[in-house]
């Protein structure tokens, strides 16, 4: 793959996380401002992507502790180009920017937040990010299917808040595995 196609790839990959956690925040019942905010929130989530080592980012094998710290940064760097353009977008959209990687059981970064301390969107980009990370093709593995993913969620589903589970089921008809829940 090349700059252009994974540069693509990495828009791609946002936008369709965008799309969703707009379906869910509407599933939950969010007022449309804060759906819109929620959206816009998962278009920018992995902007800071492109300023880390495309090398790092697309390697095939295991990552060692500095690769991983370094793809890591791509939260902070997200943040900070949001905060550029911060009289553009609202606190609560840099928040859930920079929570995206937090989860529901405190183990996730940059702050090991729990649920409780966190924005519904920031719950909601996380679970779609996931979601969507995995259906894709990445130089390191083949695309899951929707029962894989869902399969993986749920072996991690203490990072994930109960009801995006429970939310992603209904909106992607993952099939029987919705008992599963």
């Amino acid at each position: 793959m090349n700059n252009i196609d994974e540069k693509y790839a990495l828009l791609q990959h946002m936008s369709r996380v965008s799309e969703l956690a707009y379906r869910m925040a509407h599933y939950f019942g969010l007022d449309e401002r804060k759906c819109k905010e929620i959206s816009i929130a998962a278009h920018l989530h992995d902007i800071g992507k492109f300023l880390v080592n495309p090398k790092i980012l697309n390697k095939k094998g295991t990552l060692t502790e500095e690769e991983k710290s370094s793809v890591m940064e791509h939260v902070d760097f997200s943040y900070i180009i949001g905060h550029l353009m911060s009289n553009r977008l609202t606190p609560d959209i840099l928040k859930m920017i920079y929570e995206h990687h937090e989860n529901y059981d405190g183990t996730g970064y940059p702050k090991g937040k729990t649920g409780d301390q966190m924005l519904i969107g920031s719950h909601i980009i996380k679970i779609c990010d996931a979601y969507d990370a995995m259906r894709s093709e990445r130089p390191y593995r083949k695309a899951m299917s929707k029962l894989e993913a869902f399969e993986e969620l749920m072996r991690y589903r203490s990072q994930y808040h109960p009801e995006c589970i429970s939310c992603l089921v209904k909106l992607e008809k993952i099939g029987h595995t919705a008992e599963a829940v």
